[in-house]
């Protein structure tokens, strides 16, 4: 009798534990499944948001996501979204041109982020506009693990971005310069034929004009990831030519850096 119930106990535990372990696996199972629908129902709400131009909410909803590759990418295009970026804005413009064919490499970009032929920007919201564009390129390269890991549209989407940051930095640089001057005060145009108006009128050129090193940094870091989107655009693209088109007005030299003579030079020969 003894041997008898020393054998069945631990068969009848067993089959128990059984019973217990594929309950645990099926509500383990159940519990991955609802979090998988609740990652995908929050994300194509996020983007969603992202096409009503509700940035806040979509970049909210992103932040508290699982930080995918794909979450990233879409919290990049909230952030610059929110700057002011309208990638479809660009690609739109290059395609159909200026009416009288006289825009500079920057106009398109100025008046994306501006209002107005003029493209004005108040010199007060250029400091909140240069942060998100950071917080975009910063998603948007950690989306491809690196600049280099960059699909052929991440590599365009940070030249757009690296270019909309230079010219919020152009701006940031004539509002700290002579902002008290301009007409209205303290807004600034973001267009070559602004810029060359107001430098008439103001300073004649630009030669004393104040660039800090940060500053600098900041644009040639930009400029490469410009350099970066054309190869990746291909030959004949036209968003393609007008980058190529800022990379040789702005590096005169050709070597692949933007000096602070070079800089000035450019902001001279805006609107010439």
């Amino acid at each position: 009798m003894k041997s008898s119930t020393h054998t069945t106990l631990p068969i009848a535990a067993h089959r128990i534990l059984v019973v217990v372990c594929a309950l645990l696996l099926m509500l383990f199972a159940v519990g991955c499944d609802d979090d998988e629908d609740n990652f995908e129902s929050q994300l194509e709400e996020a983007k969603i948001a992202v096409d009503d131009a509700n940035y806040d909410r979509a970049i909210s909803i992103l932040t508290g996501l699982e930080q995918t590759p794909e979450v990233l990418d879409n919290l990049s295009t909230a952030y610059a979204g929110k700057a002011g970026v309208d990638s479809f804005e660009i690609f739109s413009g290059v395609d159909t041109g200026d009416s009288d064919g006289n825009d500079g490499s920057i106009d398109l970009f100025g008046r994306m982020l501006g209002s107005g032929e003029q493209g004005l920007l108040a010199c007060a919201e250029i400091s909140s506009r240069l942060s998100l564009m950071d917080q975009a390129i910063t998603a948007l390269i950690r989306s491809g693990g690196s600049e280099a890991g960059l699909s052929t549209n991440g590599k365009v989407k940070l030249g757009i971005y690296g270019l909309t940051d230079t010219v919020l930095l152009l701006g940031q640089i004539l509002c700290r310069n002579y902002g008290d001057r301009f007409t209205p005060p303290g807004f600034v145009g973001l267009t070559e034929a602004w810029v060359k108006e107001t430098r008439d009128l103001i300073a004649g050129d630009f030669v004393t004009i104040d660039i800090t090193a940060e500053e600098l940094a900041q644009i040639n870091r930009d400029v490469g990831y410009v350099r970066q989107a054309i190869p990746a655009l291909g030959e004949g693209n036209a968003l393609g030519e007008e980058f190529d088109e800022f990379i040789r007005e702005i590096d005169t030299s050709g070597d692949g850096s933007i000096s602070f003579i070079e800089l000035i030079d450019y902001l001279n020969g805006l609107g010439d």
